[in-house]
C-alpha cells in the first residue's frame, strides 16, 4: 500500500442559559420541550455527529475508502433527545 490516511470528525453542541423571567426558554432552546422550558435555567449537551474515515492508495489506479458515521436525525417529538419517537 502506497499511502494510508485516517480522518475523524466530532460535532457536539452544549449550551447553558439563565434568564430573569421564569419559563421563557421555548424560543431560546434548540430542542425545546415541555421539560426544559420550565424555570429560569436551561441547558443541553448533544452529540450531533461523529465520523471515522479511512482512505488508502493501493497503487496509482486503485484507492479504497471506508467511513463509519453516527448522525442521528433529531426531531421535535415527545421524549428525551435519544428516544426512538424523536429519531
Amino acid at each position: 500500500m502506497e499511502a494510508l490516511f485516517f480522518g475523524t470528525s466530532l460535532i457536539a453542541i452544549v449550551d447553558y442559559q439563565k434568564a430573569t423571567d421564569n419559563s421563557k426558554f421555548g424560543y431560546l432552546m434548540r430542542h425545546s420541550t415541555a421539560a426544559n422550558q420550565i424555570g429560569d435555567v436551561a441547558s443541553e449537551a448533544v452529540l450531533h455527529s461523529f465520523e471515522f474515515a479511512l482512505t488508502g492508495a493501493v497503487n496509482d489506479w486503485i484507492t479504497i475508502y471506508a467511513e463509519v458515521l453516527y448522525d442521528p436525525e433529531q426531531s421535535f417529538g415527545a421524549g428525551i433527545i435519544t428516544a426512538l419517537t424523536r429519531n
